[in-house]
């Protein structure tokens, strides 16, 4: 898994980088203990693991260990990813205990 890549280095194909970012997040945030649990609301049978500043606010020059740091990483059932990533959610991270990769 090399992290050190820039979005710019992944090429333009949009879906394939993108899947390429969730499976690393996973990894990474599974490395570090992540809570497998909703931060919203708990449920714990499936979690996707959502970027908390969108990976589109990057700059085309961060690196994959920017986007997928631990700290930037949070479990989140489907619907509440669906929510939060549309503004109809909104998470505070403030008492969140922050993650170190192991």
């Amino acid at each position: 898994m090399n992290l050190q890549k820039t979005l710019k280095e992944r090429g333009n194909k949009r879906n394939q980088g993108g899947n390429l970012i969730r499976a690393q997040a996973r990894v990474i945030y599974i490395k570090c203990n992540g809570d497998m649990s909703c931060y919203n609301c708990t449920y714990n049978l499936f979690v996707e693991i959502a970027h908390i500043k969108a990976v589109a606010l990057f700059s085309k020059n961060s690196t994959m260990e920017d986007i997928n740091n631990p700290n930037n990483l949070v479990a989140l059932c489907r619907n509440c990813h669906y929510e939060f990533d549309n503004g109809f959610l909104t998470l505070d991270f403030s008492s969140r205990e922050h993650f170190k990769i192991k």
